[in-house]
């Protein structure tokens, strides 16, 4: 309506009959409809999309330093860094006093041991030979235990050696490989007798390598035997270390192969030894006369048994002992899975 009144007023006559304001009028009016839209809502009634370019070039795009993220810097002191540990190793159990281990695969320690040096030339002796500590040789891995054959008609010689201790209730451990030879016996056993002011009493494992799937438990007490057994082994006796052992009780004696129940002595058994003993592990051959049990040695120039670990363990008491060594130490499962694949 503003805009009607303005445009007549414009074609009004003036002085002359002439339009002196109608220039001037219409750039008015034009000014004055500009701002009437200007004030409208600029919102338009239907619906608007606003698409992004797919880049926004790099050289329009700009970032307030205060708003940049600084890198991490791994050595920052902000950053709280724990290291990993690896689990420490469990701790072997300690050798307790009262017991006794020996690793024979390090040198003899002979504050422990004592080598036999016996001629074994009386009458009434049943070993071949003597006793030589040359016989004993150390290897890297185990001790070895030899039968040497006599030459030009002298007798055999043979290896023996004992604990310097005495050992009584508990249990006894051994890692050994005897030998399969005709003649030769491998042993683990205590044993106490007169020569130490003592009857004799005795728990025995024997090896008799004419019959290398066997394995022979007797003992002794007041020099009179006790039950004897030869028990069948699933295994040759000289195809690898294996660990042996016996537990001797006031009433009973229990023999074990690789941690495995082996023979127990009858319940009514009454000549259980009782009396403490050393320990001894030996490797020999007989006189004639033994030939029945033993068979004649028929070995060319030697024989031998071989040892890694010797122990003991009171019941009452808590120590390192072969059968953990035999659980640790990767040899023996090596050793034994060698001999397997062959």
């Amino acid at each position: 309506m503003v805009l009607t009144s303005l445009t007549n007023f414009a074609h009004s006559e003036q002085t002359n009959g002439r339009y002196v304001l109608t220039p001037f009028v219409w750039v008015f009016a034009l000014m004055f409809s500009l701002g009437q839209w200007a004030t409208l809502d600029s919102t338009p009634s239907f619906g608007m999309v606003a698409i992004a370019p797919d880049k926004v070039p790099d050289d329009l795009v700009t970032v307030d330093p205060a708003d940049e993220v600084a890198p991490l810097d791994a050595t920052s002191d902000s950053v709280n860094i724990v290291p990993v540990r690896p689990a420490p190793s469990p701790q072997p159990r300690p050798i307790r006093r009262g017991s006794f281990f020996a690793d024979l695969r390090k040198p003899l320690d002979f504050n422990q041991w004592r080598v036999s040096t016996h001629k074994n030339d009386k009458q009434s002796d049943y070993y071949g030979g003597p006793w030589q500590i040359e016989n004993i040789v150390q290897e890297p891995d185990r001790l070895i235990l030899k039968v040497i054959a006599g030459k030009d008609g002298q007798r055999p010689s043979m290896a023996e050696m004992q604990t310097r201790q005495k050992y009584h209730y508990g249990r006894y451990e051994v890692i050994m490989r005897p030998s399969a030879e005709s003649g030769v016996v491998s042993t683990f056993f205590t044993y106490t007798g007169p020569w130490a002011g003592d009857p004799k009493d005795e728990i025995d494992i024997e090896f008799v390598g004419k019959r290398p799937e066997t394995v022979e438990y007797n003992y002794w007490k007041n020099a009179r035997k006790g039950a004897y057994s030869r028990e069948p082994l699933d295994f040759d006796i000289s195809s690898g270390l294996n660990l042996y052992a016996f537990e001797w009780h006031p009433d009973e004696i229990i023999w074990f192969v690789n941690g495995e129940e082996h023979y127990r002595s009858p319940r009514d058994a009454s000549r259980i030894p009782s009396h403490a003993g050393n320990i001894f592990i030996s490797a020999w051959t007989g006189v004639e006369g033994m030939y029945a049990w033993t068979g004649p040695a028929r070995f060319e120039e030697s024989a031998q048994a071989e040892y890694a670990c010797v122990s003991f363990t009171p019941f009452d008491g808590d120590s390192y002992s072969c059968s953990d060594l035999w659980a640790q130490d990767p040899q023996f499962q090596s050793d034994n899975l060698n001999i397997s694949s062959d």
